[in-house]
């Protein structure tokens, strides 16, 4: 990579990914919600294996935001080019309106009673306004029950989590920095896969789906306390997204572009191979940081492989990539609008499900871009221009 390369090309490469990992993401909160009979038997087709494996969206997330953030961010902090201040400004009015928009989709269902744990008592109402309080707050993740609102927005309260600490961390490793970036690259991974392993216990059982109960957690202890645990606290993660720090410095230091077609073949090969026999690793693995050496060779590939760069830079791609924020934000709640009129409907039994169903996931994309053109964007140039 040539360290003059324009930052447009290079960014729009990376953020028409983000569309690919959300779409992944809504695909497996999508179909096996709506067919949950077909999905019984997944084993039985590799689809259908390969959307149970989307939730592997979320880590790639963490990872890109990682080498984004470097990349904008990192040289103007550790030179004084922007104050911490300023740099938390700018994410909070990245995030804090969608999301704000999202919960209140995913609040109203409760409110008109559209969903099981409708409000049916004031201790209900009481309690459903402090979990959307501490969304609001980005704390989500720090108390995992509050995430019944709107699910995803646990992945905020990580996010708020990393762009609290990367100020003093990236300053400080610039500073004291006492091992090369590959060198920290491997440790990041390797300690994110440690701290996966140290959830299980001596006989814990291989499982792949999220909501299947691992067995013999820590012997005896709350299985799903340590689940939600696992799941959503943003330490879990923290090693991804610090691994992606480390992977812009290797990038921006050396020059990879000979070697990028084979990273990219090995990373889908890799992925394609993760995908199909995903069952065999444990969903903890996965979830957290196994998979950083294949994200970290793709996002290499994309910015490196010319043919792969020219692909992704095509403006309808880089456009639903900007939406995939807002799209990864407000499915869910839409997904239970969705399920609500199709219940009452008797549509799931209807021979016109199938297009049902992809008419509602071109509603949510249509909804995700107006969302980002009518109100996250403008009110992210806003805030770079008011400082």
């Amino acid at each position: 990579m040539q360290k003059k390369t324009d930052s447009k090309e290079r960014l729009e490469s990376l953020t028409s990914l983000r569309f690919f990992a959300a779409f992944y993401v809504v695909l497996f909160h999508y179909l096996p919600n709506w067919f949950p009979e077909s999905f019984v038997d997944r084993d039985s087709h590799a689809w259908k294996s390969a959307i149970c494996m989307g939730y592997i969206g979320v880590p790639f997330f963490y990872l890109l935001s990682g080498y984004v953030l470097t990349y904008g961010y990192g040289k103007a902090l550790s030179t004084g080019g922007i104050s911490n201040f300023e740099f938390w400004r700018r994410r909070f009015f990245r995030l804090f309106p969608v999301l704000a928009i999202s919960l209140a989709l995913g609040f109203l269902p409760l409110i008109v009673g559209l969903r099981k744990e409708a409000l049916s008592s004031f201790d209900a109402i009481a309690q459903s306004m402090k979990f959307l309080v501490l969304n609001l707050l980005g704390l989500g993740a720090w108390f995992p029950e509050s995430l019944r609102i709107n699910f995803p927005a646990w992945s905020i309260s990580v996010e708020a989590f990393f762009y609290l600490l990367f100020p003093f961390l990236f300053v400080k490793a610039q500073r004291f920095r006492i091992f090369s970036p590959a060198v920290g690259l491997v440790l990041c991974w390797l300690a994110s896969c440690a701290l996966a392993l140290s959830f299980f216990g001596a006989d814990s059982e291989i499982f792949s789906i999220p909501g299947n109960q691992p067995q013999n957690w820590l012997h005896g202890a709350n299985h799903y306390a340590l689940r939600e645990f696992m799941d959503v606290n943003p330490f879990m993660h923290f090693m991804t997204f610090l691994s992606g720090v480390f992977l812009f410095q290797i990038h921006s230091s050396q020059k990879i572009n000979t070697r990028a077609p084979f990273l990219l073949l090995a990373s889908c090969l890799s992925l394609c191979l993760v995908v199909q026999f995903g069952d065999k690793i444990p969903y903890v693995l996965l979830h957290v940081g196994f998979l950083i050496p294949i994200f970290s060779a793709l996002i290499i590939a994309s910015l490196e492989c010319q043919w792969l760069r020219s692909f992704l830079e095509i403006r309808p791609l880089v456009l639903l990539g900007e939406s995939s924020f807002a799209l990864y934000m407000i499915h869910v709640p839409l997904r239970d609008y969705f399920s609500f009129v199709w219940n009452h409907t008797n549509a799931r039994n209807g021979p016109a499900f199938p297009l049902l169903i992809s008419i509602a996931m071109l509603v949510v994309i249509g909804a995700s871009t107006l969302l980002f053109l009518r109100v996250e964007r403008p009110i992210v140039l806003y805030a770079r221009a008011a400082k």
